[in-house]
């Protein structure tokens, strides 16, 4: 499996990860592409837009899409983003069986992210 780890301008954190591999484009030394078992295809986005409207200032869109193998939706999954100044947060499954988590905060912290992905004894961290 290939994994690619870039981030996208001011603001943005983009991951695309197959559970461990190589990782390729921008990324600085800091970034790790992950490990795991190469069983699980992972795109993640944290999406932060300055709005002035929102307690925070921020509107934080915090999303990640895991499919298997064949690219088919994994469901049940525990999704959880780390930061030193967020803590840690547990994105929900969107709905049932679409293998998509979501979760929308009004900051946009400052520093490194962590993903951490668990879908039953398979696990990938980013």
């Amino acid at each position: 499996m290939h994994t690619t780890i870039r981030l996208l301008g001011l603001g943005a954190l983009a991951i695309a990860a197959a559970c461990g591999g190589d990782s390729t484009g921008p990324a600085t030394s800091r970034n790790n592409p992950g490990t795991g078992s190469s069983t699980l295809q992972i795109q993640a986005d944290i999406d932060a837009n300055d709005d002035p409207n929102v307690i925070g200032g921020f509107s934080t869109d915090y999303t990640v899409e895991i499919r298997d193998g064949t690219s088919n939706p994994v469901s049940g999954a525990t999704v959880t983003v780390r930061n030193s100044v967020l803590g840690m947060i547990t994105l929900p499954e969107t709905s049932p069986g679409s293998g998509d988590y979501q979760l929308t905060g009004n900051t946009f912290p400052s520093g490194d992210f962590q993903l951490d992905v668990v879908q039953g004894r398979t696990t990938c961290a980013a």
